[in-house]
């Protein structure tokens, strides 16, 4: 939690966000997940489009992209961005209301690096992305029996942060607040002692420090889950959705 107060926009954001989320799951609640799934859609979709400036998104692109897109690539790239965030909003929900759904649509590969990274006895830390819908990853994987505690940065936003919790057991055994550090450091050391699987978003970890490859890339990675995996002597094992 932080203690300053949020900022204005934010704070009006979180209330929209809220008002909008509890209207959705009361609608989720009444009515068939197809016909959910067509009215819902374009609703989140048309708030994203209001609620995120294109420039911001943009302005990520052109930090990653450089010069090897033009400005309407870009454009293009943030409204595809846009409409996936919405995507996985929807899907999110149905996976509240319709946790069995997932079984059908979605298809796990690897799962027996899973198994094997388990059987060690000093549990998994599963480094993921924000690629595809991460939330999902922990909701497909606890209804087979596996334990999913995601590393989660909390939100300014009280209420907006309590709705969170109170549907976070659809899709993780628990949420650890990344604040502060060391509080969080011990809760993951717990549940990797207790042989379970904690969800680390590698891309929200600032400060590089490690030398590694991803893609066949040299990149500088954050040391955290590298001191995490030494101490704990836990198998670092890639997850992600598509």
């Amino acid at each position: 939690p932080i203690d300053r107060p949020p900022h204005t926009t934010r704070r009006w954001l979180f209330r929209v966000c809220g008002s909008l989320a509890h209207l959705l799951l009361w609608f989720l609640r009444t009515t068939s997940p197809v016909r959910f799934e067509r009215i819902a859609r374009p609703v989140i979709r048309l708030f994203l489009k209001v609620a995120i400036p294109s420039r911001r998104l943009t302005g990520l692109i052109g930090a990653a992209f450089g010069d090897s897109l033009d400005t309407s690539a870009k454009l293009d790239l943030a409204k595809k961005v846009k409409r996936q965030c919405a995507d996985a909003a929807v899907d999110s929900l149905l996976h509240i209301g319709y946790p069995e759904r997932l079984r059908d649509i979605l298809h796990i590969q690897g799962l027996e690096h899973l198994d094997r990274a388990l059987a060690r006895g000093h549990g998994v830390i599963a480094l993921g992305f924000h690629l595809g819908n991460f939330l999902l990853v922990g909701g497909a994987l606890m209804p087979r029996g596996y334990s999913i505690h995601c590393l989660f940065r909390f939100l300014d936003d009280v209420k907006f942060m309590e709705l969170i919790l109170r549907h976070s057991r659809s899709f993780f055994s628990t949420l650890i607040p990344s604040m502060p550090r060391r509080v969080a450091v011990k809760k993951i050391l717990t549940a990797l002692r207790q042989n379970h699987t904690v969800l680390i978003l590698g891309d929200n970890l600032k400060r590089g420090e490690v030398e590694t490859r991803l893609f066949d890339r040299p990149v500088r990675s954050a040391r955290g889950p590298a001191s995490l995996a030494l101490r704990s002597s836990a198998t670092i094992l890639p997850m992600y959705l598509i």
